[in-house]
């Protein structure tokens, strides 16, 4: 029997080289190393009181230990596994599939948008017993988290990681015959300096008492870029 709910992280472990890679050319190899382990931090932390199973998603040459032994003072998953695939699109999709096999919905998110609250990811879950998929727009026009009842590949067929992407998400879903929803709040993916900065005010915005606070991440970057 299929339990109930999960939530996939997907994500590499941090290692100089393949952590934020766009990032790293800007701050540093092991400054994106550091920015990659508080988010995950970060979302340990936050998702530690949870209703909900935790997978971890890795990639290639990536363990169980690796995660276990990083975040042991931080919370803790359910389980972990290497999805298939040799492109991001299409390990996502393999993430899906693995996920959904064992639970009736999941909740797909990536270590780059450590604010996701568990109160966004359970108001997700609530919209998937009316929509076959739902999801949140991000600041750079991405389209994460989201979430799905069935494994749909909406990811393999799509050509950009821009403004564009959200026109070509909105055609496949409708060739699909898809009922979707989008979330209400626009969430920042982190990628560019620019958006490091644009997190850290933010947050400071957001107050340490807003259930979406990251202060492993906030204070990192308010030491790493001298804010």
């Amino acid at each position: 029997m299929k339990k109930e709910r999960t939530v996939i992280l997907f994500t590499r472990f941090p290692r100089e080289r393949r952590s934020k890679t766009r990032l790293s050319q800007e701050i540093g190899g092991s400054n994106a190393v550091k920015l990659h382990c508080a988010f995950l931090a970060d979302i340990f932390l936050r998702f530690q009181e949870r209703d909900f199973d935790l997978l971890v998603a890795g990639a290639t040459g990536d363990t169980e230990e690796d995660f276990t032994d990083l975040l042991k003072d931080h919370g803790t998953f359910d389980w972990f596994f290497l999805p298939s695939g040799t492109t991001t699109d299409e390990q996502i999709f393999s993430s899906y599939q693995i996920a959904l096999l064992n639970y009736e919905k999941a909740v797909l998110t990536a270590s780059d948008i450590p604010q996701l609250s568990v109160k966004h990811i359970r108001k997700m879950f609530a919209d998937l017993d009316h929509f076959d998929i739902v999801f949140h727009m991000n600041h750079d026009g991405g389209t994460c988290p989201q979430g799905m009842r069935k494994a749909y590949d909406l990811f393999t067929p799509m050509t950009a990681r821009s403004i564009s992407h959200c026109s070509e998400w909105r055609y496949y879903l409708e060739q699909l015959h898809l009922k979707y929803k989008v979330e209400r709040e626009i969430l920042i993916d982190i990628d560019t300096i620019d958006d490091l900065v644009m997190f850290h005010h933010w947050q400071n915005l957001l107050g340490e008492d807003s259930d979406m606070f990251c202060p492993i991440t906030t204070e990192l970057i308010k030491k790493m870029l001298a804010l």
